[in-house]
């Protein structure tokens, strides 16, 4: 991980097949920022139908976080107007 905070040196929860367990960040942290990137973009691959290489990781990882993922995703709808 490449985040400059706290979060960052944190042991992260995985599943057994190796997809972390995506958890709610501080706000405003580097992990936040990027996460708000990242999580928006996997919302909107599952939802819009995006195309993606790896369409099918991604709708993984959605199945397992998808509450996180969504809060992510609204966050930088109202923050970016998207």
């Amino acid at each position: 991980m490449n985040a400059l905070d706290p979060a960052s040196n944190e042991e992260l929860e995985k599943t057994a097949d190796g997809f972390i367990i995506l958890k709610k960040t501080e706000e405003g942290t580097d992990s936040d920022l990027r996460n708000l990137l990242y999580e928006t973009l996997t919302w909107r691959i599952v939802h819009e139908n995006g195309r993606q290489q790896h369409r099918g990781w991604f709708l993984r990882h959605y199945e397992i976080n998808h509450e996180v993922v969504d809060w992510y995703y609204h966050r930088a709808k109202q923050k970016y107007n998207l």
